[in-house]
């Protein structure tokens, strides 16, 4: 209800039930595993087009990061529900090749959900990267290969320090677009996966408490604040270490 004396009841409200802490935890949490799932993927795709010495290859890539940004968040989707459903692609490929029996259910629940938002935050992810690892010169990897140096070690020992501020960057762009999804729980979700955008969603379209939607959003704002400016203050601290 709307009242037109300013009050504190509605984050008393927020912070005395623990349904909203538990889909506020949800979301913080699955935001975080989509940040790393998409980092593990992207880095190497980012590694690949910044070292790559054919042209062809980095154009086909590129083309196909950028292709699903221009194709829309419903688009994505609603593909993704065509794909991943009991009789879709991703079923019926496993099932004709033997290597599962009953179709695996991922649809409704946070398993699709979190292939639709990876696949979504890709390309930011990627593309974040690609200039950080175009940074580290050639020359640096292959001083460490002239001394004897694994792949393995020139990898970790000189490339991901010196990209660190990259992925710092990376990881901060990627939490923040998973921290605030909407589209892909409320479509892939069916109302059973629900992130701290639906819950607003529902509170304001349903329940039309304009109040306390504007408390979760403010709630949810100042998490993401938090988290920018934690990054923020991270990044400097590597770039200092390397200055």
């Amino acid at each position: 209800m709307v009242s037109e004396v300013w009050s504190l009841e509605n984050y008393r409200k927020f912070f005395s039930d623990s349904m909203y802490f538990s889909f506020l935890f949800d979301t913080l949490y699955r935001s975080v595993q989509i940040t790393l799932l998409s980092l593990l993927i992207a880095y190497p795709l980012a590694y690949c087009l910044a070292r790559s010495s054919s042209k062809i290859l980095r154009h086909i890539m590129m083309l196909a990061m950028i292709i699903p940004l221009l194709s829309g968040g419903i688009t994505m989707a609603y593909s993704w529900m065509v794909l991943l459903g009991n009789v879709g692609l991703v079923n019926s490929s496993l099932r004709a090749l033997g290597i599962i029996e009953k179709p695996i259910r991922f649809l409704y629940n946070w398993l699709g959900v979190i292939i639709a938002l990876v696949h979504y935050c890709l390309p930011y992810t990627a593309l974040s990267l690609i200039g950080p690892i175009r940074n580290v010169p050639r020359t640096f990897e292959e001083a460490g290969v002239n001394l004897g140096a694994s792949k393995p070690t020139i990898f970790f020992r000189i490339v991901l320090p010196l990209t660190a501020s990259g992925i710092i960057e990376a990881t901060s762009l990627t939490y923040s677009i998973a921290l605030s999804s909407f589209l892909f729980p409320m479509v892939l979700g069916g109302g059973r996966v629900k992130m701290m955008a639906n819950i607003i969603y529902e509170v304001t379209i349903i329940a039309s408490d304009f109040p306390f939607a504007g408390t979760l959003a403010t709630v949810l704002l100042f998490v993401s604040i938090l988290t920018v400016l934690a990054m923020t203050f991270l990044q400097r601290t590597v770039r200092r270490t390397h200055e």
